[in-house]
């Protein structure tokens, strides 16, 4: 008999989740930076928050993993608690 694993069961730590969308998300606020022409001091403060929301977002999306992979309700209430964690957390820390 196969034992097949469970699909986020090997999903990686919290810090690894945060540090690649926290990643991604300054990799893309510098290129818009880059294209903008413009590294002032009014981008100190984006340039900060908005990857920590989105590390944190990460961390949101990962853990209502089980949620996802679950089905009816549950199913449904993990992908609005996982993509409400990042409609919320982006806009507040661009917001700031």
């Amino acid at each position: 008999m196969e034992m097949t694993a469970h699909p986020f069961q090997n999903s990686g730590s919290n810090r690894i989740t945060f540090i690649k969308h926290a990643g991604i998300t300054l990799g893309v606020l510098l290129i818009i930076m880059a294209f903008q022409g413009s590294f002032s001091s009014t981008w100190i403060l984006p340039l900060i928050f908005t990857p920590i929301a989105a590390g944190i977002g990460g961390i949101i999306f990962k853990n209502t993993e089980e949620l996802r992979y679950s089905s009816g309700l549950k199913q449904a209430f993990g992908w609005v608690i996982g993509i409400a964690g990042y409609l919320l957390l982006i806009p507040m820390a661009l917001a700031l």
